[in-house]
C-alpha cells in the first residue's frame, strides 16, 4: 500500500510540476505577445512622423522625402495602377528595419519628374542629412542614367552579409534607359519598358520584376530572382554565384513560367581585370570596382571575344559523347548521373536508349541538364549512333512532367537559346567528368 501510495504521489508531483510549467510558457508567449505588440505600434508612430525635411537635392535631381506610411501609400497606388498582383514585393517598406534612435528617422526619397542624368549614386544616407536613412528610392515618371548604383557604405557596393543588412528598393515607374546598373539586395521593380546595356545583380537576395519589354544586353546574376511578365531580350546571361544554378530569370508564360538560364560563363564574357578567384567557387565580379570611372564596354570582353566561347564546342561535345560511352562499356553502367537523386531535381545525366530521329526508331547517346526553379527547364543533346550527327533541344517540363518543346536550336546557331543548352551541356561535362573521375 506504501509502494502505491508513493507512486501516486510521484505522478501528482509531476501533473503538478506540468501544470506550472505551462503556465509560465503561457505567460511567457503573453509577454512575448504584449512586447510585439508595443514595438508594432511604435514602429507605426515612428513611421507616420513627419519627416524633418520635405525634400533634398542629390545629383541634380530633387527628391521628395517620404515617412514610410506615405511610402506604403506610394508603392500601393503604383501596384494598383498597373494591376500587378506580384508587385507586393514593393508594397512593404514597413519591413524594413526601424531605426535604433528616435532621431533618425527611416524614409523613402521619390522623383516627380524624369530623371536624366549621367551617375546616379543611391545612398543610404546624404550629406548634410545624417538623420534620414534612405531604405527606397521611387522614379516616378522614369529613370535614364548611363551608370545606376547604390553605395552601401559610404562607399563602393558591399558584399554578402552587408548586403543583406543594407538591403534597399528601386521602384522606376515608367520607362528606364540604363547603361550599367548595379542593383543590390532588396526588391526592385520597373513598371515601363527597360533598355540596359549591363545589368548587374549583385547579390542573391535581390528580387526584380519587369513588367513591360525588357532589353538586357548583358545580365550579370549573383543568384537574383528575376520575374518578367514579357520574355525578355538577354543577350548574354552570367551567373556570379558560389550556386550558379540558382541564376535564372523567371517568365510568365500562359498558365506557367518559363526559366531563361544561363548563357556564359562569368569568365567568357566579363574582362580578367574584372574578376576575381574564390577559392572552391571560382571567378567572381569585384563589386568594389564598379565605380563611376567604368562603363559597360569597359567592364565586358571585346565582341570577338565573347563571340569565340562556344568556337570548339561541337568536338567538346562529341568527345565527351566518346568518353562516357567508353567509360560505361567498361563498367557495364546503364547511365551516369550527377546532381540530384531524382529526375525532378538538378542535375547532370548521360545515358544511352533508342529514340526516335526524323520518324526512325534508332539507338543514340544522350546528355542532359536538368535545372529545377520555378519551372523546370532541360537542355539536352543526342547523338546518333550510326551518323555520329550531334542535336541540340531546349525543353520545359510543367508541373505534370508534360514536355514542352521549344524552337529546336542548330550546332551552328548564335542565338541566346542556343547558348543556354551550350552552356548547360558544357556544365554537364564538367559535372559528369568530376563525379567519375574521368579525364
Amino acid at each position: 500500500m506504501s509502494e502505491m501510495g508513493a507512486a501516486h504521489g510521484a505522478r501528482e508531483l509531476w501533473r503538478e510540476q506540468q501544470r506550472a510549467k505551462r503556465l509560465q510558457d503561457n505567460d511567457e508567449a503573453k509577454q512575448a505577445l504584449i512586447g510585439q505588440q508595443h514595438a508594432d505600434l511604435l514602429r507605426r508612430t515612428r513611421a507616420n512622423r513627419p519627416p524633418p525635411v520635405s525634400s533634398v537635392t542629390w545629383q541634380g535631381v530633387t527628391w521628395t522625402v517620404l515617412n514610410l506610411a506615405e511610402a506604403q501609400a506610394r508603392l500601393a497606388q503604383i501596384r494598383h495602377r498597373r494591376e500587378h498582383s506580384d508587385f507586393h514585393l514593393i508594397d512593404q517598406s514597413w519591413d524594413f528595419p526601424d531605426p535604433e534612435d528616435a532621431a533618425t528617422h527611416a524614409v523613402f526619397l521619390m522623383a516627380e519628374e524624369p530623371v536624366v542624368v549621367s551617375q546616379l549614386t543611391l545612398m543610404r544616407t546624404l550629406p548634410g542629412h545624417a538623420n534620414l536613412r534612405i531604405h527606397g528610392w521611387i522614379c516616378g515618371k522614369g529613370l535614364e542614367a548611363d551608370h545606376l548604383n547604390f553605395s552601401l557604405t559610404g562607399g563602393a557596393a558591399a558584399d554578402e552579409d552587408e548586403h543583406v543588412q543594407h538591403r534597399s528598393c528601386l521602384v522606376v515607374d515608367g520607362p528606364a534607359r540604363l547603361g550599367l546598373a548595379v542593383l543590390p539586395a532588396g526588391r526592385h521593380a520597373f513598371t515601363g519598358e527597360v533598355h540596359c546595356r549591363t545589368l548587374a545583380c549583385a547579390h542573391y537576395s535581390c528580387n526584380v520584376v519587369l513588367a513591360q519589354r525588357a532589353r538586357i544586353d548583358c545580365l550579370i546574376n549573383a543568384g537574383a530572382g528575376i520575374f518578367c511578365h514579357i520574355p525578355p531580350e538577354i543577350r548574354l546571361h552570367v551567373a556570379d554565384d558560389v550556386d550558379p544554378d540558382r541564376s535564372s530569370v523567371t517568365v510568365q508564360w500562359h498558365r506557367g513560367y518559363r526559366v531563361l538560364s544561363p548563357t556564359h560563363r562569368i569568365s567568357e564574357v566579363v574582362a580578367p581585370e574584372w574578376l576575381r578567384m574564390v577559392e572552391d567557387h571560382g571567378p567572381w565580379l569585384r563589386h568594389d570596382r564598379l565605380d563611376h570611372t567604368l562603363g559597360p564596354e569597359k567592364l565586358l570582353r571585346s565582341e570577338e571575344q565573347i563571340a569565340r566561347a562556344y568556337a570548339g564546342f561541337p568536338a567538346m561535345l562529341a568527345d565527351a559523347f566518346e568518353q562516357f560511352s567508353h567509360y560505361m562499356q567498361q563498367t557495364g553502367m546503364k547511365g551516369l548521373q550527377a546532381g540530384g537523386s531524382s529526375q525532378f531535381s538538378t542535375h547532370a545525366r548521360y545515358h544511352e536508349v533508342e529514340e526516335m530521329v526524323d520518324g526512325t526508331l534508332m539507338k543514340v547517346r544522350v546528355l542532359v541538364r536538368h535545372l529545377e526553379h520555378s519551372g523546370s527547364v532541360r537542355l539536352r543533346a543526342i547523338q546518333r549512333v550510326d551518323t555520329a550527327e550531334l542535336r541540340l533541344a531546349l525543353e520545359d517540363i510543367d508541373h505534370a512532367g508534360h514536355v514542352l518543346q521549344r524552337p529546336e536550336p542548330r550546332m551552328c546557331d548564335e542565338t541566346p537559346e542556343a547558348h543556354m543548352v551550350k552552356h548547360g551541356l558544357a556544365e554537364a561535362i564538367r559535372l559528369l567528368r568530376a563525379r567519375y573521375k574521368i579525364r
